[in-house]
């Protein structure tokens, strides 16, 4: 079996730009996010700093327009393609500790119709978000304030209760997500 990887992305010849991984902006734990500032501090700084993308508590989150703009169909000027996809080098710089959902993406899958790989994912997701919500447990959190956390990840919004409530995550993202990273580990 081929190890796939951008390179060799089967979808490629396909032509099929709707499947491929990288025509999407993943939900990426606040762990995750934590653990990619220990890899790659300039890039995830750099992803942090993107309007399009939301810091919310449960991780990073491509907001409604975002969304959006990468299911519209590619368009010959402009070609829509996750934050996390390098057009120079036509690679994922996050690969190596790319989020669940894009580990078990198609190009994990050989001989199979694209048709009966939708939500190959979910259940690892699932579980992300499971970890995601237990570190902010750890962090003090009670049920009350994760569901309004999840509100925010389900609408793509980021609302004024959970901004107030994570000030520290709007002043020092960064921190906060290494926070999240360590405690994931403990």
């Amino acid at each position: 079996m081929i190890k796939r990887n951008c390179e060799n992305c089967k979808f490629n010849s396909y032509g099929e730009t709707w499947i491929k991984c990288c025509d999407y902006f993943p939900f990426i734990p606040n762990f995750l996010v934590g653990y990619g500032l220990t890899k790659n501090y300039s890039f995830w700084r750099w992803l942090l700093a993107q309007q399009d993308i939301l810091k919310q508590p449960l991780g990073l989150v491509a907001s409604a327009k975002l969304r959006k703009d990468l299911k519209s169909p590619p368009h010959i000027d402009k070609i829509n393609k996750c934050y996390c996809y390098n057009s120079s080098s036509g690679k994922c710089q996050i690969w190596e500790y790319r989020p669940k959902y894009c580990e078990s993406y198609f190009c994990n899958i050989t001989d199979v119709e694209s048709s009966q790989l939708l939500g190959s994912g979910d259940l690892k997701v699932d579980k992300e978000m499971e970890h995601a919500q237990f570190v902010l447990l750890d962090k003090g959190l009670i049920n009350q304030e994760i569901q309004l956390c999840l509100g925010d990840y389900n609408s793509g919004l980021q609302s004024e209760t959970v901004n107030q409530m994570f000030s520290s995550l709007a002043n020092a993202p960064e921190e906060f997500y290494l926070d999240c990273h360590l405690r994931r580990r403990s």
